[in-house]
């Protein structure tokens, strides 16, 4: 798909708020990246208007959302109609986030920048958060192990799940993440081309 079709992704970063480093992802080249940095928010709404602030001007775009991006990407998904897909990573579901925690911010703490309390207010968000189905109301990957609250949740739904992703696989392994999502993307863009064609 050239790149004036191809479906800008909204990359919505996680606990820590950091804008994504989209340099990383080589996959992603041919597409528009948009990105920011979460803030400190008392509720999801405010996150979710802080992150409607980034995609002014996008009629619609790819969500790929880390962690408490992934709450954020999922509240969004069931308010916009510009949503086209939805990427979800790492732990973002109660059950999963007292086991992942831990490691998360010990990956996280030296990082320049790094607001404890931001991160734990992130944490507190998504821990009170509760999914609901109509959340779910475009195609979805999630890159979750087998097994997981997350990986289970979307079992039914109309979702791609690959079996060696762990919850930390962005952070890991950037150029198979990225290659994974171009593919979900991509083929969610040819089936609308082909029933736009009929």
């Amino acid at each position: 798909m050239s790149s004036d079709k191809a479906l800008p992704l909204l990359l919505i970063p996680g606990f820590e708020g950091f804008a994504w480093n989209s340099t990383g992802y080589g996959a992603w080249r041919h597409r528009i990246l948009v990105t920011g940095r979460l803030g400190s928010a008392d509720t999801l709404e405010q996150q979710v208007d802080t992150v409607k602030e980034w995609m002014a001007g996008l009629p619609a775009f790819a969500v790929v959302g880390d962690s408490l991006g992934a709450v954020v990407g999922l509240e969004l998904a069931a308010r916009h109609p510009g949503v086209r897909a939805l990427v979800l990573s790492g732990p973002f579901l109660p059950e999963d986030l007292a086991t992942c925690v831990r490691e998360l911010r010990s990956r996280l703490c030296g990082r320049e920048g790094f607001r404890p309390e931001q991160f734990d207010r992130g944490v507190e968000l998504a821990r009170a958060w509760r999914p609901r189905r109509d959340q779910l109301r475009v195609q979805c990957l999630v890159a979750c192990p087998p097994g997981t609250a997350e990986h289970e949740w979307c079992l039914g739904q109309d979702s791609a799940r690959w079996a060696n992703a762990g919850f930390f696989w962005r952070f890991d392994e950037p150029d198979a993440f990225a290659a994974r999502v171009e593919a979900f993307v991509g083929r969610i863009e040819h089936a609308s081309e082909e029933s736009g064609a009929h």
